[in-house]
């Protein structure tokens, strides 16, 4: 009774793991998002458990019984195609069909967003200290999404800067009464 009780965990993973072998929820060298946030490339797949490789170049060892009970989220699967959704703010006042001809602009300069989808931006709110934009973009490859992005918010930056389109930063407006 005790060796079952100990062995039954094992059993377990060593289940799940060949169940997790058969489906091919996932594959190695996969980008997979587990419940809890953290995000990393599948590095092996086992009886007993799976490892992931996090961007932090730190290796998650998953029990199988775990994971194949959670719901994962497979980031190369069924292609390796992303969205980018990029949001940002402008300044009230801004001529918002300029801000999204910039944005496309800039997103359809850049080679690595795909053409189709074609790239699209949209006023999505007035915030409390902007006006409120999302720029959507398609990427190839999910591993180039980052740098891409990084790469585009660049070229935001400097284009708004030329263009007079101001990024504002949160503020209040206090107003003091005087009592007489």
């Amino acid at each position: 009774l005790a060796v079952a009780l100990a062995a039954k965990e094992t059993v377990a993973n060593m289940i799940s793991g060949f169940l997790i072998l058969v489906d091919r929820p996932f594959r190695v060298n996969d980008r997979i998002e587990l419940p809890d946030g953290k995000i990393g490339d599948v590095q092996e797949i086992g009886l007993r458990c799976t490892k992931i490789l996090t961007f932090d170049n730190t290796l998650l060892v998953v029990p199988n019984s775990d994971i194949s009970t959670a719901r994962v989220v497979n980031h190369g699967y069924p292609s390796a195609k992303v969205k980018m959704r990029l949001r940002m703010g402008v300044a009230y006042g801004s001529d918002m069909a300029k801000v999204k001809e910039i944005l496309v602009d800039i997103a359809r300069q850049n080679t690595r967003v795909m053409d189709e989808p074609a790239p699209a931006a949209y006023f999505m709110s007035f915030g409390d200290s902007a006006l409120e934009v999302m720029l959507i973009a398609w990427v190839a490859d999910y591993r180039e999404k980052f740098s891409i992005t990084d790469e585009i918010n660049l070229a935001i930056q400097k284009r708004f800067a030329q263009e007079g389109i101001e990024i504002p930063f949160p503020q209040r407006d206090v107003h003091l009464y005087q009592k007489s």
